[in-house]
């Protein structure tokens, strides 16, 4: 009895939030999107966001966010940082990290990546270049889901690369 009624009240609370949110937006452009909120997909090219309604499962990278971290770290060129990040003087090592931001679909595929607007401008462009192309690879996800439905999901990714003297 007590769970019908803690269902009940978590209905009408959640359902009383949701009707009182008249200003909701539409966008056309997901980059706009805030990271970890659910999308339901109104027309083929904009979206609809639910503000303040956490996710039942987020999505999961299969084996965990351990193995996302390592298939990361595996496949991303590390070359790359010695030809492109520039050593101050004296200075054996230095780290450029750049923020992505990914979209996750219905169907667990990585659909878009892009960079933070801070990473795309002041970082070598072949660094961002080579992140948003290791994350658009990434295997499939266990897509975020919601009551039983599956979400389109924003999600972020830093990747960092290390430049150093040999």
């Amino acid at each position: 009895m007590k769970k019908m009624f803690l269902l009940m009240m978590v209905v009408l609370i959640v359902g009383s939030g949701l009707r009182a949110q008249s200003k909701d937006t539409l966008y056309s452009n997901y980059k706009n999107l805030p990271i970890g909120f659910i999308v339901l997909p109104i027309k083929e090219d904009s979206f609809y966001i639910k503000g303040g309604i956490s996710m039942e499962i987020e999505p999961q990278f299969p084996r965990g966010y351990e193995a996302f971290q390592n298939y990361i770290n595996r496949n991303i060129n590390k070359a790359l940082a010695n030809k492109y990040i520039e050593l101050p003087k004296g200075q054996l090592t230095r780290n450029v990290t750049i923020l992505v931001y990914f979209l996750i679909d219905r169907d667990g595929n990585v659909v878009d990546a892009y960079p933070d607007s801070l990473s795309s401008n002041s970082l070598p462009e072949k660094l961002v270049e080579e992140a948003i192309r290791v994350i658009k690879k990434s295997p499939k996800w266990f897509p975020a889901v919601l009551n039983g439905r599956k979400y389109l999901y924003k999600a972020k990714q830093e990747v960092t690369f290390t430049a150093s003297k040999k």
